[in-house]
């Protein structure tokens, strides 16, 4: 995505653009990109992919949209899998599933976890580190998927501020 100051220069439309380029000179049957029903943080903006005449192919619990772009009209339609449609895990407490995608996962991991302990909770920590892992995802967004008691409530890392207010949410 493009921010701040680069926003509203037409980088989103030119970074598109390669994309589709790339992907039609390596015989792709399209584009496949993970958003949501609205717009999210950390997830592709919906409004301007469909503008751009993307379409959605699947949906998972309890807001992602996967959308894509056809190239031909008998390109395969991608699909989640079963594994990451329902937004829920069987585990109970607090679960959280990670890359090390992004840099602020490794920075904000070890935080929350330590202040998960000091406040009496535990925190299950599942990094993924294998492609196969990342496939088999309780959740379509593998870089950070925070769960609680079995249902997804996040896909944004969690500040330390922003996990002490969750936290501080939970019943007592």
């Amino acid at each position: 995505w493009v921010s701040g100051q680069f926003k509203g220069q037409g980088y989103a439309n030119q970074l598109l653009s390669q994309c589709i380029e790339d992907a039609r000179s390596q015989g792709m049957h399209g584009l496949t990109v993970l958003s949501s029903s609205k717009k999210k943080p950390y997830l592709s903006d919906p409004d301007y992919l469909k503008y751009k005449g993307f379409l959605t192919a699947d949906t998972a619990h309890p807001f992602f949209e996967l959308l894509y772009l056809p190239f031909t009209d008998n390109a395969p339609l991608p699909r989640f899998k079963d594994c990451a449609r329902k937004g829920t895990i069987e585990e109970t407490g607090m679960v959280l599933y990670y890359t090390a995608q992004c840099p602020y996962t490794s920075q904000y991991v070890p935080l929350i976890a330590k202040a998960a302990q000091a406040r009496g909770h535990e925190l299950t920590l599942h990094p993924i580190t294998t492609t196969e892992q990342a496939q088999n995802a309780p959740a379509p967004y593998t870089t950070y998927s925070f769960f609680n008691n079995g249902r997804l409530v996040t896909h944004e890392i969690f500040s330390e501020k922003k996990f002490e207010k969750f936290l501080d949410s939970l019943p007592v």
